[in-house]
């Protein structure tokens, strides 16, 4: 009886791997990706407790692949279905993938900014995922051009801040650097809006005559905040005889503050 049993048994192994149904243990990450375990020994390890067989099917590749769960019926963790390939994607992807969106790990630049004789920046650009970063876009650039970034092209934010300006940028268009002078260092030129040049101003005084016996008076320019304003001025009389002005003159506002690039 015993021997008989034997052969049946050995007859339905035969018959079982000449089938074209045979199992396939070679693909691990189908049993990892649902969270079941690849053999017997790994799942007794992990369990502590008895472990069944169980079978799943690629759709992939539609072989039938032999994976092991904890003798209660659960999987190791709770498993995720499988995902359907994405239109037009072809079959054989990385599993458990569809769908997701992945980051970049990204560098610091190096050097740190543009300026003066850096002609490049580079980083670093890392996908440190099992599942394709972003696909199927390209990865993001690893270096970028310097150039200069102040309104006008020939200077950087670094040259501004080297120089005792302060970046300032203007209608949200134009990138300038401010000075606290009248007017702007050597290499620099005044940034206008085509007609006006870009100041700030304060007021200015002056004495004038009003009589030819001594009576004096002050008078006052106007002033503005940082723009584009002509420079306030105010005409006065700096000397007359008892009959009318003799000479006359114009007081300017001082310049505080001016916008170069």
């Amino acid at each position: 009886m015993v021997k008989r049993n034997f052969i049946l048994g050995i007859g339905l192994v035969i018959g079982f791997l000449a089938s074209g149904c045979s199992p396939s243990v070679s693909d691990s990450s189908i049993c990892r990706s649902m969270g079941f375990y690849v053999s017997q020994n790994e799942c007794v390890g992990a369990t502590q407790g008895s472990c069944q067989m169980t079978q799943l099917t690629s759709p992939s590749t539609s072989k039938t692949v032999i994976c092991w769960k904890a003798g209660n019926g659960t999987a190791s963790q709770s498993p995720t279905p499988w995902p359907s390939p994405s239109p037009g994607a072809s079959p054989g992807g990385t599993s458990g993938c569809t769908g997701q969106t992945v980051p970049w790990s990204f560098g610091a630049w190096s050097p740190a900014q543009c300026g003066p004789g850096v002609a490049t920046l580079t980083r670093s650009v890392t996908c440190n995922s099992p599942c394709p970063c972003n696909s199927p876009n390209p990865p993001p650039a690893t270096a970028t051009t310097c150039t200069p970034n102040l309104t006008g092209g020939l200077h950087y934010d670094s040259q501004c801040l080297a120089a005792g300006g302060v970046v300032s940028m203007v209608n949200e268009v134009s990138r300038i650097c401010v000075f606290s002078a009248s007017s702007c260092p050597s290499g620099w030129n005044a940034y206008n809006n085509g007609q006006v040049a870009w100041t700030a101003t304060s007021i200015a005084i002056a004495e004038e005559h009003t009589n030819c016996v001594g009576g004096r008076q002050t008078v006052f320019t106007g002033f503005h905040s940082l723009g584009a304003i002509p420079i306030e001025s105010k005409q006065y009389c700096n000397w007359r005889n008892c009959f009318k002005c003799k000479r006359w003159a114009t007081v300017y506002a001082n310049v505080t503050k001016v916008g170069c690039y």
